[in-house]
């Protein structure tokens, strides 16, 4: 419950607290009874839910939400779409059940927001566009830029390398180039931009090379497991046997 929360860490946690690993960064909040009445069926205090509701939102950037929704208070306003997908995205939802409560469920699939709400929950990658050279020289320098938009209701919460990949067409060796950058910053409805500088191995032949995105897990024995890695939203770029999001370009080492 919130008031749990609160009364544990009577301050919200702080950015500069956030992905600290101490116990209040590690504490996210489960809704068991989501839109259920205005305090959604005990979750939050009595008269006291604006306070608590503001708490959740200032912590929800850095923590899990979860939960489901439940048969009460069936049919009022709050559990329609509008209501729905507001706080879902102000309270930065990551998982939400999707067995219960049906009744709840089959509203949101009549009123049409029930497939916006399943591509959203959690995060969501979508490669913008992609500022790429043509060509390299042997021994040269790499320099390109990447925008990243995060079109659902959070972002991840756990640390995840990224690392731009150049695969060269006939030999399929993979040259990886790991990148400065954080997924736990990029934040919900906004777009990210990523800059690459870096030099080419100077035993990296000359040919043809395909240029990929990859969000491994951070996890040493998950990192190679591409169920694990990040799947961007665009169509097309997704490699289910690697893990790799192909950025559809080709890069010419000369």
């Amino acid at each position: 419950y919130m008031e749990d929360i609160i009364r544990l860490f009577p301050e919200p946690l702080s950015p500069a607290q956030a992905f600290s690993g101490s116990d209040q960064a590690r504490v996210g909040h489960h809704n068991d009874c989501f839109l259920a009445g205005e305090n959604d069926a005990g979750t939050y205090t009595w008269n006291m839910w604006d306070v608590q509701k503001a708490y959740l939102e200032r912590i929800t950037r850095f923590v899990p939400v979860a939960g489901e929704t439940c048969e009460v208070n069936f049919n009022l306003p709050r559990q329609g779409c509008s209501v729905a997908l507001a706080e879902l995205r102000r309270f930065n939802w990551q998982v939400l059940s999707g067995t219960w409560y049906q009744g709840v469920l089959d509203r949101w699939k009549r009123e049409g927001c029930y497939p916006e709400i399943a591509r959203r929950l959690g995060y969501r990658f979508r490669l913008v566009r992609a500022v790429i050279p043509e060509q390299l020289s042997q021994g040269g320098s790499l320099k390109m830029g990447l925008e990243i938009a995060n079109d659902g209701f959070a972002n991840p919460v756990r640390p995840r390398p990224v690392h731009i990949l150049l695969r060269n067409r006939v030999t399929k060796q993979v040259y990886r180039f790991p990148l400065r950058a954080d997924p736990r910053t990029w934040e919900p409805g906004k777009t990210q931009a990523l800059v690459l500088e870096a030099g080419l191995p100077g035993e990296m032949p000359t040919g043809e090379y395909e240029v990929l995105l990859h969000l491994p897990d951070p996890a040493q024995n998950l990192q190679n497991r591409p169920e694990y890695a990040i799947r961007l939203a665009n169509t097309g770029v997704w490699e289910p046997s690697t893990g790799y999001n192909n950025l559809q370009h080709v890069v010419r080492v000369q």
